[in-house]
Order: C-alpha cells, then structure tokens, then sequence
C-alpha cells in the first residue's frame, strides 16, 4: 500500500504512478517517502529511533504527516509524540 506523498491518498502498489497519485513532489523526493513510508511499517512506532523518519516525512510531505495524525496518536508512546511534537509541532 502507498500513500500519494502530495495528496494523501492511500493507493495499491499498482496505482501509485496513475491517475490518484498527484505528481507536485520531485521523482527523488516521492522515491524518498516510499522509502520513509517502508522504513515506518517496519518499526515500533514507539521507538525514539523512530521520531528522524516522521520528521522528514513531515518535511516532505506535510499534508501527509497530517492525514496520519491519528495512526500516530494511536501508535505513538506519549514520550515519542512529545519529541516529535517539539520539533515539528502537532
């Protein structure tokens, strides 16, 4: 499953160049958040480790970083959300 990094829109593999995926963000930057995006489902999300890969989601794809907010909520320890939130705000 991908996440179109301008618009948000959660996609199958197969549709990730086609018509649902907007193509606003540079090929190396959507390249990038597909790496990200793989690199988050196969951490705990409750690992400090973890705070660098939302913050550059966050950098690259902000209308995404927000549309997460509530798997983030969901997943994220209190101690992870606050060290994320001081760097990139809630």
């Amino acid at each position: 499953m991908y996440v179109c990094p301008a618009t948000g829109h959660v996609m199958e593999p197969h549709q990730a160049h086609g018509p649902y995926c907007s193509t606003d963000l540079p090929s190396a930057a959507r390249t990038e958040l597909v790496a990200i995006l793989d690199r988050l489902k196969d951490v705990d999300p409750s690992d400090g480790k973890v705070i660098p890969v939302w913050k550059r989601l966050h950098e690259l794809a902000p209308e995404v970083y927000k549309a997460t907010k509530p798997v983030r909520d969901a997943l994220m320890s209190e101690g992870v959300k606050r060290a994320l939130d001081g760097l990139v705000g809630p």
